[in-house]
C-alpha cells in the first residue's frame, strides 16, 4: 500500500503526546505533496486531521471529510506524474501539529510518537519515534506552547 494509492478515508494517524499537552480542534494537519525533478514542478497541500475515538478507546486522527476529495485529486495528479516520468517524480508526507499546554508542568524528555496506518486496521508505520518534547518544541515557530486557556 502506498500513500498514492491508499484511500485517504482510511489513513489513521496515531499521536502519542505527553500528558499535559493537548491538540485543539483543527490544529493537526497532514501534509502531502510531490516534486518533478525533470520540470521542477511542485504540488502540495495540507489536510485537516479530525480526532476520532476507536471502539477500544484509542484516540486517533483521520483526514477531515471535507478534505478527502481534494486529497484524492492530488493523489491522482501525482500518480499521473509517476506514470509519465517514474523516478523523476517524488513525494512527501508529513504531520504538523500546533499543541497547547493544559497542565502546569511538562517533562522536557517526555516522548512524542506519530504513527500512520494507510489502510483501515492496517499496521501503523512510525513517522516520529521517541522525539523528546523539548526537541519538538524547537521545531515550532514560537519555540514554546501557549496555554490551552489562551486559545
Amino acid at each position: 500500500m502506498s500513500p498514492l494509492t491508499a484511500d485517504p478515508a482510511d489513513f489513521t494517524i496515531y499521536l502519542d503526546i505527553p500528558e499535559g499537552v493537548e491538540l485543539p480542534a483543527g490544529s493537526a494537519k497532514l501534509g502531502f505533496g510531490g516534486t518533478r525533478s525533470d520540470t521542477g514542478e511542485r504540488l502540495s497541500a495540507e489536510y485537516v486531521l479530525d480526532a476520532r475515538q476507536l471502539p477500544d478507546g484509542t484516540r486517533v486522527y483521520r483526514i477531515a471529510e471535507a478534505d478527502l476529495a481534494p486529497m484524492r485529486m492530488l493523489q491522482a495528479e501525482m500518480r499521473q506524474w509517476k506514470a509519465e516520468v517514474g523516478r523523476a517524480a517524488s513525494g512527501t508526507l508529513s504531520v504538523a501539529m500546533t499543541p497547547c499546554l493544559s497542565g502546569d508542568t511538562l517533562d522536557p524528555d517526555a516522548p512524542v510518537n506519530v504513527d500512520l496506518a494507510l489502510e483501515d486496521g492496517g499496521t501503523p508505520m512510525p513517522l516520529i519515534k521517541d522525539l523528546p518534547i523539548s526537541e519538538f518544541l524547537e521545531q515550532t515557530e514560537s519555540g514554546n506552547f501557549l496555554p490551552c486557556s489562551d486559545l
